[in-house]
């Protein structure tokens, strides 16, 4: 949308030049950002289910809940049970990628999977690591269970983010 407001701002702009209007046009020494031509990945529902089914039933549930909720992989792994609110169906991020504090609303699915979740019993992290005092590496599980899966599955062109773009 900022390209082609920019793109518009500089050809009237130019006409303004071309009609003697102004004399330069400011426009024109601004870089135009970069669209990138790839296409929108996004999971269908019988690639999902492909999914869930080969990353097996315990980290079914965090794939799920990305695809429900949107929420980016570092944000989702580093979420702290202080940061959940069920009762009123949201989770708030208080430092997301663009640097400010974001609300994520919660469906009925959504709840229900951290509800069913019990590291709330023996961890201020939603989801803890081996020691209960640290939240699990989104790099690691990414690469370690993840990926894997997506391979299994020979699902092209999927990453954390697909899930997002699902959601």
């Amino acid at each position: 949308t900022v390209l082609h407001y920019l793109k518009f701002l500089r050809h009237v702009l130019n006409i303004a030049v071309r009609d003697g209007r102004l004399e330069k046009n400011p426009v024109s020494k601004i870089d135009l950002p970069k669209v990138h031509g790839g296409k929108l990945r996004y999971l269908s529902l019988e690639e999902e289910v492909r999914l869930c089914e080969m990353i097996g039933s315990t980290y079914t549930p965090w794939v799920r809940l990305a695809i429900l909720t949107g929420m980016r992989r570092k944000e989702q792994f580093s979420l702290k049970w202080s940061d959940v609110n069920l009762e009123q169906g949201i989770i708030a991020l208080s430092m997301t990628k663009a640097g400010d504090a974001q609300y994520v609303s919660l469906n009925e699915e959504a709840k229900a999977i951290l509800r069913q979740m019990d590291s709330w019993q023996r961890s201020v992290w939603v989801f803890p690591s081996e020691n209960s005092r640290t939240h699990i590496d989104p790099w690691n599980f990414y690469r370690r269970r993840y990926l894997p899966a997506v391979k299994a599955v020979r699902l092209e062109g999927v990453t954390w983010h697909t899930l997002r773009h699902t959601f």
